[in-house]
């Protein structure tokens, strides 16, 4: 009993031992993320660690036999993973494979399995030792990888740029498919230098001393060179290449893309042409053309330019300094011109005057558009100035002119908008000036010649020539309050660039009516005083002509009278 006492002493602290030693070596497995087995091959019966269990998806109290392992392997993996077990039982060397497990919620896990046989004294394989480990991450960074450098070189197989790619030899290991069309030549031949058989062999060296120095210090670089199309014509390319790092951070060579840029040179090159002659005709016609870079607040102006408004060659041109040219008078206005125009991409346009070294005032118009960035923060200005001197000049004597004139004058644009009128007009029509500006024309329309009025407005418009409007009829005029008053109105075109201006003189012919009145009057009562005259005329030459013959009856009469009365006549 004694004896009996102690062997189950032993053997309770021999499993208690077991367990602890069980115990520790889970923890360590755990932390190691490894899955450790056992499989007693003569009883078919398998030990597996809790993480074992894990990895595989077994309960942790699910009894374990060969086959309940195989049903937890991928159907897809199941021969290829036996077969290495097998190799292993009959040859004694260890085996290394990588399988899918199917876990109890569907999912799939990849495990590495390396496990080795015991042979017991007659050499027949007794028992299989192994370890499982999780690959799956790594295996699905694979995959990753796989598909990420398949779909680099479908990508770059369609990318409408040539690409390449250098190893840490600075020698290229790849060329996509636009680069092997684009050169009518076989990966082959591009490999390693022999890209550079394409180069033009003015830019070869320049080319390749550019590539060699970037390449060494690690940095990015760009350049232009010819290169050989497969027609045989060299085209100027556009080579941008980085440095490339593979997951480690480690350097891995280059990668680099191309475009055919020959257009877009033949467009820089007529652009500094275009410019050229754009800055000739700028000076033929004496416009000043100018930038400001708003951000740094900085002016560009010609040397020309510059010695017109008695800036120095030298002088840094801000915006402020640029305004102080500006007429003392007129300083508030282009502040608030600028301001305004950095608030739209619109183009701006006026008119002020500026003060020159010699202190002649000369006008200007400026004319501007600002540009913004993807912010929509203003970034730069560019415009021109003219001298309007001239013409500003020319305006006030027309104005004077216009003023001067004793009939009503009006200037009306092709949309019948009034445009101008002189005080002779706010006399005639009795409204203020400011009251008729941008108004249309048929304002001054009487209301019952209104509805008709576009049409002829059109159609003179349509054929503009000087000639007096509304020929043989009799044109009226309304004033503020209504009232009319007969007009006569010549019109005359004025070609601008802004359209045809029409210049419309109004004459007020209410008194020469009155007197055309009168003067018919006048006309008509001497006309009868006429026919008065005439008749009296005419009566007296027919008196005249009737009373001598009846003189003479009555004195015939009279005479044969005093013969009957005598009583001797002799009848």
């Amino acid at each position: 009993m004694l004896r009996a006492a102690r062997i189950t002493q032993r053997l309770q602290a021999s499993e208690a031992e077991l367990r602890e030693t069980h115990q520790r070596m889970d923890l360590a497995t755990s932390a190691a993320e490894l899955g450790i087995w056992v499989w007693d091959i003569v009883r078919d019966e398998i030990w597996i660690s809790e993480k074992g269990r894990a990895l595989f998806g077994f309960a942790p109290s699910e009894k374990l036999d060969i086959d309940r392992f195989r049903n937890a392997i991928h159907p897809d993996d199941r021969d290829s993973l036996l077969q290495a077990v097998q190799n292993s039982l009959s040859t004694g060397m260890e085996y290394d494979a990588e399988h899918r497990v199917l876990l109890p919620n569907g999912q799939v896990r990849w495990l590495n399995e390396r496990g080795s046989v015991e042979f017991n004294g007659e050499g027949k394989p007794a028992r299989m030792r192994g370890v499982s480990r999780d690959v799956t991450r790594r295996k699905l960074g694979e995959a990753a990888l796989l598909e990420s450098e398949v779909r680099f070189r479908t990508m770059a197989n369609t990318a409408p740029v040539l690409i390449w790619m250098s190893g840490l030899d600075k020698l290229c290991t790849f060329f996509n498919k636009p680069w092997l069309e684009f050169t009518g030549r076989t990966i082959e031949q591009e490999m390693g230098n022999g890209w550079a058989e394409g180069v033009h062999a003015d830019d070869l060296q320049r080319c390749l001393q550019i590539y060699t120095e970037a390449f060494d210090a690690r940095q990015p670089f760009v350049m232009q060179y010819r290169l050989r199309r497969h027609d045989g014509e060299y085209r100027w390319i556009s080579d941008n290449g980085v440095p490339r790092y593979d997951a480690q951070k480690n350097f891995a060579g280059y990668i680099g893309s191309c475009m055919d840029v020959t257009e877009l040179i033949n467009k820089e090159q007529a652009l500094r042409e275009s410019e050229e002659r754009m800055s000739l005709a700028a000076d033929a016609a004496g416009l000043i053309v100018w930038t400001w870079d708003i951000r740094r607040d900085e002016v560009t102006l010609s040397d020309k330019d510059r010695a017109f408004f008695g800036f120095s060659p030298r002088e840094k041109l801000n915006g402020d300094r640029v305004r102080s040219v500006v007429h003392l008078e007129d300083r508030q206005f282009v502040r608030q011109l600028v301001e305004n125009s950095l608030r739209t991409p619109e183009e701006l346009e006026a008119e002020y005057r500026v003060v020159l070294p010699d202190g002649k005032v000369r006008w200007v118009t400026r004319r501007g558009r600002v540009e913004f960035d993807g912010n929509g923060e203003p970034i730069c200005e560019r415009g021109v100035l003219m001298d309007i001197t001239e013409r500003k000049q020319a305006e006030e004597k027309f104005r004077l002119a216009t003023e001067a004139s004793p009939s009503g004058i009006i200037l009306v644009n092709d949309r019948g908008h009034i445009v101008l009128v002189n005080s002779q007009v706010e006399k005639l029509f009795g409204y203020r000036r400011e009251e008729l500006v941008g108004k249309l024309v048929d304002i001054l329309v009487p209301e019952r010649f209104a509805s008709e009025h576009p049409a002829h407005r059109a159609e003179f418009l349509a054929a503009p020539t000087a000639r007096a409007m509304g020929a043989g009829r009799e044109l009226f005029g309304r004033r503020k309050d209504g009232s009319e008053f007969p007009v006569e109105i010549g019109l005359n075109p004025i070609q601008t660039s802004e359209g045809v201006l029409v210049l419309a003189a109004v004459v007020d012919i209410f008194a020469r009516k009155l007197a055309e009145a009168e003067a018919i009057q006048h006309r008509e009562d001497l006309g009868h005083l006429s026919r008065v005259a005439v008749m009296g005329e005419l009566a007296a030459s027919i008196a005249h002509e009737l009373n001598q013959p009846l003189s003479g009856i009555i004195s015939n009469a009279s005479a044969g009278q005093r013969f009957i009365d005598r009583g001797d006549v002799d009848l």
